[in-house]
């Protein structure tokens, strides 16, 4: 017979015991918060309502954080960490990950997107199944565009092996329609990429508003 093992504690409506006694599922927000970085409720409200969400918490780096008041720099690594292993664990997958389609693309993509407040280039390398070889983060700008080089794309993509790529992009201002920009440099990959046998398959464009396809919207 299993026996459940009952939290031999004193006050039986605690966080912790909650927890334990009726699943993670009956946590609230700011409980994970207060528990996950060892702070008292109060003070997790005050980071929460300080940042507004989960999203903009999961970005404040070292600094953001110790500015609230009583927050000190063993409750902020205790965040960032929580945060990063969330992040992290997308890269453990038990079996090759298949990117066949925009909505999948776009979930990978986001983790490490939405922490960016400039304009980050990524190119995902696949195989002809579609599958993740690996990935190369490679051009950084500012608030509004980042410059491309077509060369280093496909230098990667030899590297890789890849028979194909996605490349994508984010749009800090929240925007998701392609600039003028957006437009050239897909098509100059497209063109490269039809001449080196290493088709692009799609650029996404990420925002706090979604995703923007240019295959799903016909664009390629």
């Amino acid at each position: 017979m299993n026996h459940i093992i009952e939290p031999d504690w004193k006050v039986r409506e605690t966080v912790e015991y909650r927890l334990v006694a009726r699943g993670i599922e009956t946590i609230s927000d700011v409980e994970l918060v207060a528990i996950t970085g060892g702070v008292p409720l109060k003070q997790a409200r005050s980071l929460l309502s300080k940042f507004g969400s989960l999203r903009a918490l999961s970005k404040a780096n070292m600094q953001d954080l110790c500015r609230i008041n009583g927050l000190n720099p063993y409750n902020a690594i205790a965040l960032i960490s929580a945060f990063e292993l969330h992040r992290r664990k997308r890269f453990e997958n038990p079996v090759p990950l298949q990117l066949n389609d925009s909505q999948k693309i776009a979930n990978y993509l986001w983790p490490d997107m939405e922490r960016e407040d400039q304009e980050v280039f990524k190119v995902l390398y696949l195989n002809r199944s579609l599958e993740l070889l690996g990935e190369k983060t490679l051009f950084k700008g500012g608030i509004n565009a980042t410059v491309v080089d077509s060369r280093l794309i496909f230098k990667w993509g030899f590297a890789y092996c890849a028979s194909c790529l996605v490349v994508s992009h984010n749009h800090p201002s929240g925007g998701l329609l392609p600039s003028q920009h957006d437009q050239a440099v897909t098509q100059r990959i497209k063109e490269a990429g039809a001449l080196l046998e290493m088709p692009l398959v799609d650029h996404l464009i990420l925002s706090e508003r979604g995703y923007y396809s240019f295959a799903d919207e016909g664009m390629l």
